[in-house]
């Protein structure tokens, strides 16, 4: 959960939903919308890659900056932060083809 940044996720949820809202304004019609929440977890999934592909590519500058990533510390391995990219892109991936 680290690696993802966990904390993005209730703001980038909002915003997903903000925008939504002003498309359609009602959260009955939101709530059940399969588009609506396709696309929000697409987007999330999307955001939760670019945490792994940014920590991945920085990690010599992390290992000076900021020595509690989860890369740098050993938490996760490399080739392990590389397989959830991975994973997560063919989620993506079979998500927007699939809807």
């Amino acid at each position: 959960m680290n690696l993802i940044r966990y904390n993005n996720i209730l703001p980038t949820t909002f915003l997903c939903f903000t925008g939504a809202w002003i498309i359609n304004p009602s959260i009955y019609n939101l709530a059940h919308s399969k588009d609506f929440i396709v696309s929000t977890l697409d987007t999330l999934i999307v955001m939760s890659n670019s945490m792994i592909i940014n920590d991945i590519y920085d990690i010599d500058i992390d290992r000076v900056n900021n020595k509690s990533k989860p890369l740098v510390t050993g938490e996760i391995k490399i080739y392990e932060a590389i397989v959830a990219f991975f994973f997560l892109l063919f989620v993506s991936e079979a998500l927007s083809f699939y809807f």
